[in-house]
């Protein structure tokens, strides 16, 4: 493992283990063990760094992003809905997915495809969600 340059930290190590090496200046430790960060060479692309440049570039020549519902879902990225508490996050949520699962709208939300979902929720049982699910097909059947 690489950790921000340090190449002789193991995994889980942390500042308590700076105790046992009995290290009295942590600052000067770690500094002994950084390798100094040089940036790409200009015209080099890799992938594990994100450059920011004041050079000028055409936003026609970008890639087409992969929309499955503009502007909301895009294919391998992940969405995070947040909100206060009892604002009907779940239920949108829900509603969206089954949306997406049938490839059909659910208010501004416009699916391109029908689409493979993932509904992860971590508040609820499956127990608890499934009948809510259930419903929303059903009324999303019933509109569509």
């Amino acid at each position: 493992m690489d950790t921000a340059g340090v190449s002789d930290i193991k995994d889980g190590y942390d500042a308590k283990d700076l105790e046992v090496d009995r290290c009295d200046d942590p600052e000067a430790w770690l500094k002994a063990r950084l390798r100094k960060w040089e940036p790409p060479p200009a015209g080099n692309q890799t992938d594990d760094i994100f450059a920011v440049t004041d050079e000028p570039w055409d936003p026609h020549a970008l890639p087409p992003r992969p929309w499955l519902a503009p502007p909301y879902f895009m294919r391998g990225e992940v969405v995070l809905l947040h909100g206060p508490g009892g604002a009907g996050k779940s239920q949108l949520t829900i509603c969206w997915a089954v949306a997406m699962a049938l490839g059909q709208p659910f208010g501004r939300l416009q699916s391109r495809q029908r689409c493979r979902v993932l509904l992860a929720g971590f508040e609820e049982s499956p127990r608890a969600v499934e009948p809510a699910v259930r419903r929303a097909a059903v009324l999303q059947c019933n509109a569509g």
